[in-house]
């Protein structure tokens, strides 16, 4: 029976200390959290992304579309509600991002999306954007891949209006 009571008070003792180291750790955590180290951004694209942006924009007023920057994938597809095993592939989409998205302006249906390659990239970079680029394709989104040095964005210009230009004959 003293086993019992000793077990208890060893057992009470231990579940006393964990909530003690918790709560330290939590105000610990807490503690390290500074707001000051914060700046607002200049812009929300950088310099050479604007120029693109810029360039799609015009293309794309001239379609009754909109450009939207720097886009989470998950606001271009989505997982329906009750698939199986949802969580696993939400995750594969939940914080990814595409460069820019080209939308109907009136209804914001997702038509495009635009990939700016960069030359540096490397072998896992070229692995999730072969993942982009196989779910894009399901989905029937159009995808735009440009290389923006030299006269890239004379090139997106022309692939992007190919593009518009397929939407729009399909829908008449």
């Amino acid at each position: 029976m003293a086993g019992y009571v000793l077990l208890a008070v060893v057992l009470a003792a231990t579940v006393y200390l964990v909530k003690v180291i918790n709560r330290a750790n939590t105000a610990a955590q807490e503690g390290n959290v500074r707001e000051d180290v914060y700046v607002k951004r200049d812009s929300l694209i950088r310099d050479w992304e604007k120029d693109v942006y810029d360039k799609l924009k015009a293309v794309s007023a001239r379609y009754n579309c909109t450009v939207f920057p720097r886009i989470g994938l998950s606001s271009l597809v989505e997982v329906p509600r009750g698939t199986e095993n949802w969580i696993t592939f939400w995750n594969r989409i939940s914080s990814r991002y595409v460069d820019f998205a080209v939308c109907e302006a009136d209804s914001l249906e997702p038509l495009a999306v635009i990939q700016v390659d960069d030359s540096a990239q490397n072998g896992g970079k070229i692995e999730k954007d072969n993942f982009v680029e196989k779910l894009l394709n399901q989905v029937g989104l159009a995808l735009v891949c440009i290389d923006v040095s030299g006269s890239g964005t004379e090139e997106l210009s022309a692939k992007l209006e190919a593009v518009l230009n397929s939407k729009r004959n399909e829908e008449v």
